[in-house]
């Protein structure tokens, strides 16, 4: 179980963000029931686990990996390492995370 599950489970703490996909899991493994936890808030759609190239890589090469990554379509691959069927590569920016990091401030406030 994640930590910060485990933790609200426990109430050792009150809120804790957790992916939708992450919550499911634990709750589909029997590591948590519905009925220990309450959904506060749920984002819309957040890309996760961002690659990212460094500065000095040159925009010919960003494109070449953008377009790999964009139509890279082995199933097998989403399935088996993803561990989501169906997932494929999208290009994000910062705009993307915007909804998240404004309810950052929003709890940073409190």
């Amino acid at each position: 179980m994640t930590a910060g599950l485990q933790a609200v489970v426990k109430g050792d703490v009150d809120v804790v963000p957790i992916s939708d996909q992450i919550l499911a899991s634990e709750i589909a493994n029997g590591n948590a029931a519905e009925s220990d936890i309450k959904i506060i808030h749920e984002s819309g759609a957040i890309p996760a686990e961002a690659m990212v190239v460094a500065e000095h890589v040159d925009q010919a090469t960003r494109d070449k990996l953008t377009e790999f990554l964009t139509s890279y379509d082995n199933e097998q691959y989403f399935t088996d390492v993803i561990k989501v069927p169906g997932a494929r590569f999208i290009e994000c920016d910062m705009s993307d995370y915007e909804e998240i990091i404004e309810l950052n401030k929003i709890i940073n406030d409190f």
